[in-house]
């Protein structure tokens, strides 16, 4: 069985064990106004050996996943949903196909830089570069729309 320490601010609050096809959870006593869980951005502080994300459905996003790597915390992920969109296998964390494959992973966490998952988050996650994102896209879409409809007018009845 494999122990992982589960920090919030640099105060261990517990511990979580894979293996044998469990994962356990040993939390100690947490006040979450003391070590101010919230949104990330705003006051959250977490950061732990890792996020394991052992979830087996097509989750659709997993804000969750985002919100660990903002902290540089890489995140431990089985292949589903939009893990794979999210987690970049190797440099924020590692996408798993099965309990074996997670645990021999949290083995080679020392080999990620949080720097560089912090890094990764900021390239990718944060509201400015997703608005910005977006605004290219809905120019694409305008613009597109705008030669559709030029066409259809350069059109003449003669020509139909």
């Amino acid at each position: 069985m494999t122990r992982l320490s589960l920090n919030v601010c640099g105060e261990r609050i517990g511990s979580v064990a894979v293996g044998a096809g469990l994962i356990y959870f040993e939390l100690e006593c947490i006040c979450a106004s003391e070590v101010g869980i919230g949104p990330v951005g705003y006051r959250s502080c977490i950061r732990g050996d890792a996020l394991l994300f052992p979830i087996d459905w097509p989750e659709p996003f997993g804000l969750v996943m985002i919100e660990a790597m903002a902290c540089g915390t890489p995140v431990i992920a089985y292949r589903s949903g939009s893990v794979p969109e999210v987690v970049e296998h190797g440099v924020t964390g590692f996408i798993v196909e099965n309990e074996e494959q997670a645990v021999a992973a949290v083995h080679r966490l020392g080999r990620l830089d949080r720097r560089k998952i912090r890094t990764r988050f900021e390239e990718r996650f944060t509201a400015t570069r997703m608005a910005k994102e977006y605004e290219s896209q809905y120019r694409k879409l305008t613009a597109a729309a705008a030669l559709q409809k030029s066409a259809r007018c350069d059109i003449h009845p003669s020509q139909t």
